[in-house]
């Protein structure tokens, strides 16, 4: 067991959330104990503030003073008081350039702006489904190009996955030098900002804290959360983590359905 102040990033889908979209209690227990203990807890997620923050109060991250980060590392939260610590949102030129190529593509795409989340016209029923399972409100728009004159922090593309590589592949050769695009999970691409990512939000959490680098913990199961992975001083990815997520990580706790952050916790951390 350790003594020294961690700074501990989770993801929320496939990580700390379950399959039913909730915190199994152990977990719970688990993460209030280390804050108890002195650690600092923060979620580092793709989804905007709203959908997050019941979670966070979930295992006390508003009680304990700690943070979330959102949209990927576009907007960070310091919880109590709350206060906007960071915030970096798309440049509208380069966004309007993308939603022209994706309208090429007739690709099924949305873009997040705060609390909604607006789809375009070729957005599919299944994909809607998803959108509000993980928390988004959705809006349909005919044309977004049209309507898209708000600063706006990702754009997210709903597809297949064997139809979201090659999309992928294309959008990487037309913006890949302007933006980071990742998988976000089997159905679903985020475009950000390049200067924002999980890893560099945790980092930026970090240095607020005064926490050394090597004392920061990233929990994740995705592509977009291999930066923080690899950023960190201890990567852990979930037993049900991409192969790409599993390449990267220092260790491999158990799953997100059985309690694999509290495992860790209590085998490395917890006194």
């Amino acid at each position: 067991m350790e003594n020294t102040k961690k700074l501990i990033a989770l993801d929320l889908d496939g990580t700390l959330l379950n399959w039913r979209k909730t915190i199994k209690q152990e977990t719970i227990d688990a993460l209030v104990k280390a804050q108890e203990q002195g650690h600092v807890v923060m979620i580092a997620t793709g989804r905007p503030y709203v959908s997050s923050l019941r979670y966070a109060k979930m295992i006390q991250i508003d009680k304990f003073n700690g943070f979330i980060s959102n949209y990927n590392g576009g907007l960070i939260t310091r919880l109590n008081p709350e206060e906007k610590i960071y915030d970096v949102k798309m440049d509208m030129d380069l966004l309007k350039r993308i939603i022209n190529f994706m309208n090429d593509m007739k690709a099924d795409y949305s873009v997040l702006h705060e609390k909604k989340l607006y789809t375009n016209k070729y957005s599919r029923l299944i994909f809607k489904i998803y959108r509000k399972l993980v928390g988004q409100v959705a809006i349909d728009n005919e044309e977004l190009h049209d309507y898209t004159d708000f600063p706006v922090y990702k754009v997210l593309v709903n597809d297949w996955k064997r139809h979201l590589k090659v999309t992928k592949f294309k959008l990487e050769k037309e913006f890949g030098d302007e933006v980071d695009i990742n998988f976000s999970s089997r159905v679903s691409i985020e475009i950000t900002p390049k200067e924002t990512s999980k890893g560099k939000s945790v980092l930026r959490v970090a240095r607020i804290l005064g926490i050394d680098p090597m004392d920061t913990i990233a929990f994740g199961n995705y592509g977009n959360d291999i930066s923080m992975l690899k950023m960190c001083g201890t990567g852990v990815a979930m037993k049900n983590s991409s192969s790409e997520l599993l390449d990267v990580a220092d260790y491999v706790t158990d799953t997100n359905n059985r309690n694999g952050i509290a495992k860790y916790l209590k085998k490395f951390i917890l006194k």
